[in-house]
C-alpha cells in the first residue's frame, strides 16, 4: 500500500504498437484502496452473510473496478486521442457495467430494494470521490475521507440483506468507519513526519480516542460487542506510539501492510464478539 486510500498515478502511457496490457485497464494501480474495500465486504460476509449480501459485494466490487478503465476514456478524450487502450477500457467498463448491473439485480430479486437504501444514500459521496479521481487528485484528504464512508456502506446494506434492523446495522456500519477514518489521518500524519515535516499529531490521536469512546458507548447499549472495542483500544495504541517521537523507522510499504493487518485484526475481533453476542 503506497497510501490510505489510493494512488494519483496516471492512466498507462500508451503503447507504440498498439498493444494493450490488459490488466492496466482493468485493475486499479493502487494498494490501499483494496484493504478499505475488502474490510467491510469481510466483515459483512463473517457476520451478516446472505444471498442478498453476496450480490451487492460483487456491485461494489465491480464499481469499485469500474474507475480504472473509466479515468482511462477520460483523460484520452481531454488529450482529444485515441488509443488502443481507449477501446480496450470501453470494452472492460462495458463488462464491468454489466457486472453490476447482475450484482443489483441478483440483490433485488434475494433481498429487496431496502439492502440498496445505504448505498443510494452514499451515492452522491462516490461522486465526489469519482470527481477527485478523474481529477488526479484523490489523494487530499478531502477524498481520502469520504472514500471511507462510502464504500464502508456496504456493509449496512448486507446487515439490511440478512434482516437486521437500522440500530444494528449502524452500530455495524461504524466499525470500518471507525477503524478507517482514524487510518487515514494516523498514516496521513506518520508519513509528514517520517518526511520531517508538520503533521497534525494530534488531530490523529484525537479522532483514534473518539473511535474508541464511541465503539465503548455502542458496547454499553449492547449493540456492537466488546472485542470491536478492543480493537479500537491497539489501534489507539498503535497511533500513539508510531507517531511518537520513540516510532521505529519504517518504508511507506511496510507501513501500508501493517494497516492492512490491522484492519483485518479489527474485522476478525468483530467477527468473533458479534457470534458470541449471537446475533
Amino acid at each position: 500500500m503506497t497510501h490510505p486510500v489510493e494512488s494519483t498515478q496516471e492512466p498507462p502511457t500508451p503503447h507504440p504498437t498498439g498493444r494493450v496490457r490488459w490488466r492496466s485497464v482493468a485493475i486499479p494501480a493502487e494498494h490501499g484502496g483494496w484493504g478499505m474495500l475488502f474490510s467491510p465486504i469481510l466483515l459483512g460476509l463473517l457476520v451478516v452473510p446472505s444471498v442478498a449480501g453476496l450480490f451487492l459485494a460483487l456491485t461494489v466490487i465491480a464499481a469499485f473496478l469500474a474507475r480504472t478503465p473509466l479515468k482511462i476514456i477520460w483523460k484520452d478524450r481531454q488529450r482529444g486521442r485515441r488509443y488502443a487502450r481507449t477501446a480496450a477500457a470501453i470494452k472492460v467498463l462495458g463488462i464491468y457495467s454489466l457486472v453490476i448491473l447482475f450484482g443489483l439485480a441478483g440483490a433485488l430479486i434475494a433481498g429487496g430494494p431496502l439492502p440498496l437504501v445505504p448505498l443510494f444514500l452514499v451515492l452522491p459521496l462516490a461522486v465526489v470521490v469519482l470527481y477527485f479521481d478523474l481529477l488526479s487528485t484523490s489523494r487530499r484528504l478531502l477524498p481520502e475521507l469520504i472514500a471511507p464512508v462510502t464504500l464502508s456502506a456496504i456493509v449496512a446494506s448486507m446487515a439490511l440483506a440478512a434482516g437486521w434492523d437500522w440500530p444494528h446495522t449502524l452500530a455495524l456500519w461504524s466499525i470500518p468507519l471507525m477503524r478507517s477514518i482514524p487510518a487515514v489521518l494516523f498514516v496521513r500524519a506518520r508519513i509528514r513526519l517520517d518526511r520531517d515535516r508538520p503533521a497534525a499529531v494530534g488531530t490523529a490521536i484525537l479522532i483514534h480516542t473518539l473511535a474508541l469512546g464511541l465503539s465503548l458507548v455502542l458496547v454499553w447499549a449492547e449493540l456492537i460487542p466488546f472485542l470491536a472495542a478492543v480493537a479500537f483500544f491497539i489501534l489507539l495504541v498503535r497511533a500513539a506510539f508510531g507517531l511518537s517521537p520513540y516510532r521505529r523507522e519504517s518504508s511507506i510499504q511496510r507501513l501500508g501492510w501493517s494497516e492492512i493487518v490491522l484492519g483485518l485484526m479489527t474485522v476478525i475481533l468483530s467477527a468473533i464478539g458479534y457470534w458470541n453476542m449471537g446475533l
